[in-house]
Formats: structure tokens, sequence, C-alpha cells
């Protein structure tokens, strides 16, 4: 009877006649990019340089990049609609039809609005917080 030695032994030539195949297949591989490489150099690969966290102007924090002239100036989307808001409930649909800013946007603005005082919830959209609502 083998004993243990013997039958690790022999699951160890096994495992490798398997293997054979494999390695002799990743050296034709390794040999065929290498001749590649050799063949057609590439450019240089740029090197990164290495940021420490406080390295950035902004104390290491990611921003995101600014929207170009898309973007506009703080509070006009808020005075464009303070000034259609009036004692009318509009929704932000219907700020959006009046004066082109977004749904969303207007959306946001009159939520925003609503929290400062600026503007008042009515059943349906928003007033304008100086006018009672109907």
């Amino acid at each position: 009877m083998p004993n243990a030695v013997d039958l690790l032994k022999d699951r160890l030539a096994d495992i490798e006649r398997e293997l054979a195949p494999l390695l002799d297949e990743r050296n034709q591989l390794t040999a065929g990019i290498a001749a590649m490489e050799a063949a057609a150099p590439s450019a240089p690969a740029r090197r990164r340089t290495k940021r420490t966290r406080g390295s950035r102007s902004n104390g290491g924090r990611r921003t995101r990049p600014r929207a170009s002239s898309r973007r506009a100036p703080r509070g006009a989307n808020r005075d464009k609609i303070l000034a259609v808001l009036s004692n009318v409930p509009m929704t932000a649909r219907d700020v959006e039809q009046a004066t082109g800013i977004p749904s969303a946007t207007a959306a946001t603005t009159l939520n925003q609005m609503r929290r400062s005082g600026l503007a008042r919830k009515a059943p349906r959209g928003y007033v304008s917080s100086h006018v009672r609502a109907g």
C-alpha cells in the first residue's frame, strides 16, 4: 500500500503533466509579444506624478468642472421667477413656459425660495410670499 508521500508525489506529477502544455503556450505568447514590441516601438509611456492629498490648490478636494457659458449667474433664475410669480399659483412647468428656465431648475429654485420665505406653497404650485394665496 502506497504511503501518503508517494500519493502526493504522484498527484504532483499529474498536475505537472496537465500544466506542461499551458506553460509552453505561455512561453510562446510571451516570446511573440516581445517580438512585436521590438518590431514597432511605441511612444514612451507618460509618467504620472504622484500627488499628495494637499497638493491641489483647493485643499485636495475634487470638484466638478464648471459648466461653461450655459450656467446662469448667481440669483438670475430666482430673479426671473420672482418677476413672473404672482398670486396665481405656478408650477415648475408654468415657470419654464414663462421664463425658459428648465423645469428641473425651476422646481429646485422654487423650493429654495419657499424655504427662504420668498415664495409659499399653494394647493397647486407656488405663489409669491408677499401676495396672499387664493
